[in-house]
């Protein structure tokens, strides 16, 4: 994970590498499904209204 970069982004980037390549595919649909669900948890809290 990284700092985020812009102003208009305080949450921080988040990389995900995996091997084998072939695994790839899963991982970025599991990868997906988690940050909707964490987008969905934030919103749900309001904890990004007073940034």
């Amino acid at each position: 994970m990284s700092p985020g970069g812009d102003a208009g982004n305080r949450l921080p980037a988040w990389t995900t590498d995996v091997l084998p390549d072939a695994v790839a595919p899963e991982i970025h649909i599991r990868t997906r499904i988690g940050i909707a669900e964490m987008k969905n948890a934030i919103e749900a809290t309001g904890a990004l209204t007073n940034l």
